[in-house]
């Protein structure tokens, strides 16, 4: 800053310089932030940048609420293996994406758990990135040719795209995303390689490696950089194969023909580090499965269609698509002028050459890997396609008086379809927020696709606990999605509708379904565990023994696969419990207790101990008394005890044979030999060779209602009843089988089974007031006066005693019933 001055004469003098101190300060202060071109062209990129991501994120602002869908729950949320870097290896299976895609997927996971927001968050960063690199790569190519803005709208146009949101949207995407920053970062690398400093314009322009003008020449970091980019994008995604010919492509362009037998040398690195690429892939492949180490299909003609419709025209996006009908001959056709129009216009050294030898090398590549038309693998052959927009600029010339006009109404209709784009691009977004809205999107494009209704099927379980009769909804999705696979690949669905079908009650419908799923994938862990688990429940709930020992037989199997967790190990244990195979369940009720000593099956660990032990001292017992006499009774009794608590029912009842064959009177040997022929299922024998039980003791009312109560503290429901409805049964117990069972359910405190007996009883006949009564007692237990008085009334007509009926009318009259009083008065 100056300033002219006078002296005290009125003359004027020099004017003073203000100064910062020194020279060198004087000078750095003197300089302005941007100089000149160069700060202006840095200032331009800065801004281009801002703007490429505020669009971005304006078109994918609702991006945070999608959820885990289909294979990233599979492969990210469900596989547990990813969930700890020291377990990653084992996450990786021959249907996921590259080591480094998963990678980035277990170290996102790391850094925040369940959090379907932060894996979208990465996805987006990478496609921002994307469009600034691909702006970058642009701003290099048409360097003078164009304006920074429209450099940029290639980056505007790759990141609106509504073809894109499936690459961005789709966790699983991010392989695409990652290979293509890589991709986009080794071309850029590889141009920085192969251009020259002109130090008399100050700026840098491609060298034909003997320009004259050219200062330096082949710059090695740069090209090394490049050839590690393209290493770690194939480590992303297995499309960037094609990224050694697009160099070579790219060089011809730029460069043109001369000297190019020589530039070829530079390529060698790229084709070097592919063939040893492939060469580690196919030695990281198992031997068995070599041929399926690069997999090849012969792409599909309306998948190729498809990819070139979406590319111009992307309405009827879908997470599935159906593209069979198309021409064959239309499609690769189309896609074959393509190339050649491509090769052509790359011979005669035009950008649109290379973007479009980028595209359609692309989509071929894509096609090939998999022949189905999948969005997010075209997000690569677009970031190719995307630069014939500045290219189209580039050439959009004519007379001076006219140019501006043609080039104003290009730049009008460019935005208005970028704004078209980006609005199509929010909304197809929001599509993504809910697995049912997604799939049932996708349902209605793809009618003929097994994938959407199967997981709609899934997407309409995992919330049919909110929406009354959505499990239903969910067998038909199922059910159709198992008519559409093909044979052989319905083995997952069909396990999903048999979890339809069991939470709508049709149990023994799911346990047919599970059988059949387990038919073509014997070893399907999953499966094998819900059958196991079905049937155990259903063994609880009709007493079916044949139930539980199958089941048993498939948590057998189920181990084989891996240790049971969870409510599973639970129920195996208790099973083997309870049919009397207490060794077996001991180890295993130990592993569910583990620490918790306050678990709901500590208890019964601590019962099953005791018994082991005093299993033991009877075998010791026995011995002794057998070194005396090999054939005492007692001995033998105790023994025959003892197969008993081990589970052993077939070596207990030769024994027991043997003992009542011997004429010995013991009315304990009667009942274990009865309850050992219904462990056997052998009820109908018993009642046929033992029909006169031995004298009772005095404290037992009935030999067969004893016999019948054995059976059914050991869950052997059926042949409890089958003993009271024998003949000598029923003329024992005094009352009808399904009241006796009734009673014994109460004193088992089964109180669902006890009421299930009497309304079958109330069936069977129709006339008796009894079990109207108990019924009665029943309700007035739970407190449900109105559904008692209905009860009794039923009575009543069905001829029930006076006294009866005035005992439960004062109990109605008299307030509140005590909650154990039914119970008594059922047992008296």
């Amino acid at each position: 800053m100056t300033e002219e001055t006078t002296n005290h004469d009125g003359d004027n003098v020099a004017p003073e310089q203000e100064t910062a101190g020194g020279a060198p300060l004087d000078e750095r202060v003197a300089k302005p932030v941007l100089q000149g071109e160069k700060g202006v062209e840095t200032a331009q990129v800065w801004v281009c940048a801002f703007l490429i991501i505020i669009a971005g994120g304006i078109a994918y602002a609702s991006i945070f609420g999608i959820p885990f869908h289909a294979d990233d729950q599979r492969l990210i949320r469900d596989n547990t293996a990813l969930h700890a870097l020291t377990t990653f290896p084992n996450a990786l299976d021959p249907q996921s994406p590259q080591p480094l895609t998963m990678l980035t997927y277990a170290l996102n996971w790391a850094i925040s758990p369940h959090s379907s927001a932060a894996f979208h968050a990465v996805n987006l960063l990478l496609h921002l990135l994307n469009g600034i690199l691909l702006y970058l790569l642009c701003r290099r190519l048409f360097a003078g040719k164009v304006p920074e803005a429209v450099a940029m709208l290639a980056g505007l146009v790759l990141l609106v795209h509504p073809l894109n949101t499936e690459s961005v949207n789709y966790i699983v995407g991010r392989a695409g995303l990652l290979a293509t920053s890589f991709s986009l970062a080794s071309l850029l690398l590889f141009l920085r390689a192969t251009t020259c400093q002109r130090h008399d314009l100050g700026e840098e322009t491609p060298s034909t490696m003997d320009d004259p003008n050219a200062r330096a020449g082949l710059r090695a970091g740069p090209l090394a950089l490049s050839v590690l980019a393209f290493m770690v994008a194939w480590t992303c995604e297995e499309t960037a194969i094609i990224l050694p010919a697009i160099l070579l492509a790219l060089d011809y362009v730029v460069h043109g023909k001369r000297s190019f037998g020589r530039r070829l040398l530079m390529h060698s690195p790229y084709w070097a580090m592919l063939l040893v690429l492939v060469a580690v892939r196919v030695a990281a492949t198992p031997q068995t499965l070599s041929a399926d180490a690069f997999p090849l299909h012969r792409p599909d003609a309306g998948a190729l269609l498809g990819y070139l419709r979406m590319t111009v025209a992307p309405y009827g996006l879908s997470v599935d698509h159906t593209t069979a009908g198309s021409s064959g001959a239309l499609a690769f056709g189309a896609i074959a002028g393509l190339l050649i129009l491509a090769v052509f216009l790359v011979w005669k050294r035009s950008l649109a050459g290379f973007a479009l030898f980028w595209y359609a090398v692309s989509i071929v590549c894509a096609s090939v890997r998999e022949p189905m038309l999948v969005e997010r693998h075209a997000y690569l052959a677009l970031a190719g396609v995307a630069i014939l927009v500045p290219w189209f600029f580039s050439v959009l010339t004519g007379p001076p008086l006219f140019a501006p006009l043609p080039r104003m109404l290009a730049g009008i209709a460019v935005a208005a379809l970028l704004l078209a784009a980006g609005a199509a691009t929010y909304i197809r977004t929001m599509d993504w927020q809910g697995e049912i809205l997604l799939w049932s999107d996708a349902a209605q494009k793809a009618p003929e696709s097994p994938r959407p209704p199967r997981y709609l099927g899934r997407a309409l379980l995992a919330t049919e606990r909110d929406v009354p009769g959505q499990a239903e909804v969910a067998v038909n999705q199922l059910r159709r999605a198992v008519e559409l696979a093909p044979n052989g690949q319905e083995t997952e669905t069909r396990v999903d509708l048999g979890i339809a079908l069991q939470r709508t009650g049709r149990l023994d419908e799911a346990l047919h379904t599970w059988r059949r799923a387990l038919e073509s994938d014997l070893d399907n862990p999953r499966c094998t565990v819900l059958l196991a688990d079905a049937l155990a429940e259903k063994a609880g709930r009709t007493g079916h023994r044949n139930d539980l020992l199958r089941a048993l037989d498939y948590y057998r199997r189920a181990e084989r696969f891996g240790p049971l967790e969870g409510p599973s190990l639970k129920r195996y244990a208790s099973a083997l419990v309870q049919i009397g195979a207490i060794e077996e369940a001991e180890p295993l009720l130990a592993r569910a207790v583990g620490t918790d000593q306050a678990a709901p099956l500590a208890t019964l660990l601590d019962n099953v101990r005791a018994t082991l032990k005093r299993v033991k001292e009877m075998e010791q017992e026995a011995a002794a008394l057998l070194r005396k006499d090999p054939s005492d009774p007692a001995a033998l009794k105790i023994r025959a005890r003892v197969h008993m608590l081990r589970g052993q029912p077939l070596e207990a009842a030769y024994i027991l044979d043997v003992l009542l064959r011997q004429g010995t009177e013991d009315f304990a040997v009667w009942v274990l030999m009865g309850y050992a022929q219904a462990m056997m299922d052998g009820a109908e024998g018993f009642i046929e060779e033992w029909p006169t039980p031995p004298p009772r003791p005095d404290d037992v009312d009935s030999a067969w209602k004893e016999l019948a109560r054995t059976c059914a503290a050991h869950g052997l429901w059926d042949a409890a009843q089958r003993y009271l409805e024998s003949r000598p049964g029923g003329a024992e117990a005094g009352s009808t089988a399904l009241i006796v069972l009734a009673e014994l359910a109460l004193e088992l405190q089964q109180g669902q089974r006890a009421n299930d007996y009497l309304r079958r009883a109330t069936e069977a006949d129709r006339s008796d007031p009894t079990p109207w009564l108990r019924l009665c007692d029943r309700a007035l237990s739970a407190n449900d006066p109105a559904t008692a008085r209905r009860y009794l009334s039923e009575a009543e007509t069905r001829g029930a005693a006076p006294d009866e009926l005035a005992k439960r009318e004062e109990r109605l009259g008299g307030g509140e019933s005590k909650p154990d009083t039914p119970v008594q008065t059922i047992m008296e």
